[in-house]
């Protein structure tokens, strides 16, 4: 191969040909045709919702584990989540922490009438 010349060098400083915006395509089109959704925007909407749990709570982890606000959050947010059924037990915080999309997805009307 040539060497590249100078204007091509400084071209191709600001393109990275080796990572691509969306490398999980075939994941996120494998659970969107699974669990039937339309739109694309929907399945954006739910890995929003997931990373707003999780960041919420990693928040609640580095609490004090005494802290009587800790454990009322923790109460509350577990309790949340069962009550939607996007979790089977309010027993540990890690389950809130191991959320997934796939969950959600589960809990959407059509999937249940199917």
């Amino acid at each position: 191969m040539r060497q590249l010349k100078h204007h091509e060098k400084k071209l191709l400083r600001k393109v990275d040909l080796y990572s691509w915006k969306n490398e999980d395509n075939l994941r996120i089109a494998k659970i969107m045709r699974q669990y039937h959704i339309q739109n694309r925007e929907d399945y954006t909407s739910y890995r929003r919702i997931v990373g707003m749990v999780t960041k919420l709570s990693n928040k609640i982890k580095t609490l004090p584990a005494e802290d009587s606000f800790r454990i009322a959050m923790t109460d509350q947010l577990l309790t949340k989540l069962r009550d939607l059924g996007i979790i089977d037990t309010d027993k540990s915080l890690e389950k809130a922490d191991n959320l997934t999309v796939s969950a959600i997805c589960r809990r959407r009307l059509p999937v249940m009438m199917v």
